[in-house]
């Protein structure tokens, strides 16, 4: 039999994304890829972030300066199936 499975990462921000601006959700979807996969099957999943595109995935917007900022700090990386925390894994981190 086959299924589908919707592969999700979302974003954890680092703390200075609430400095001085609207605080942010504790994770943002920011991307994710459907995959269908026979029984007991297994895939690798690219779900690539561009962080210049449109839906602005690392930034927030800043009312002081009526811009798009990136905040500084480190970004966790998760990957699951959902946003429920026991459907997530942290699949890594980054520095901007």
């Amino acid at each position: 039999k086959k299924g589908a499975e919707v592969v999700q990462v979302y974003l954890q921000l680092p703390a200075s994304a609430n400095a001085g601006r609207l605080v942010q959700p504790p994770k943002r979807l920011v991307g994710f890829a459907k995959v269908e996969l026979d029984a007991g099957a297994q895939q690798d999943v690219t779900v690539s972030i561009d962080p210049a595109a449109s839906n602005h995935p690392l930034g927030v917007w800043d009312k002081a300066t009526n811009a798009w900022v990136t905040p500084s700090g480190s970004y966790t990386v998760l990957v699951g199936s959902s946003s429920a925390p026991k459907d997530l894994l942290q699949a890594g981190t980054f520095t901007r």
